[in-house]
């Protein structure tokens, strides 16, 4: 995929994807070997108040995040990059709870229920 665009083009395609979708606003990022290529908002956040959304909106998605977490350890660990069971601690060394034992006892690790 050519990441390489004008950003003329990706507010194009941003537009149309909201006239597609029929949202009322969206915030695209799009990082690419670490770099920023592209963030932006488009549309509104509060369409009553006429509000933007901007690329520092904040969108409340509750739960959805321990998916997107537990399938990006499970990438990394199909890539050889991770493996299960492993100690946060020694993936992220400032890594701290409230609890320091606890801390030092996180794992990543699959449970099947």
């Amino acid at each position: 995929m050519n990441l390489e665009v004008d950003n003329s083009e990706w507010d194009v395609h941003l537009k149309r994807t909201l006239e597609k979708w029929m949202a009322p606003g969206l915030a695209v990022t799009v990082l690419k070997d670490k770099e920023l290529v592209y963030s932006r908002g488009s549309g509104y956040r509060d369409i009553d108040n006429k509000l933007e959304m901007t690329r520092d909106t904040i969108h409340p998605i509750a739960s959805c995040t321990k998916s997107f977490t537990s399938t990006a350890l499970a990438m990394l660990v199909d890539e050889g990059k991770l493996e299960w069971n492993t100690s946060i601690h020694e993936i992220i060394p400032q890594f701290r709870l409230k609890d320091s034992v606890a801390s030092r006892h996180v794992t990543i690790a699959v449970v099947v229920t």
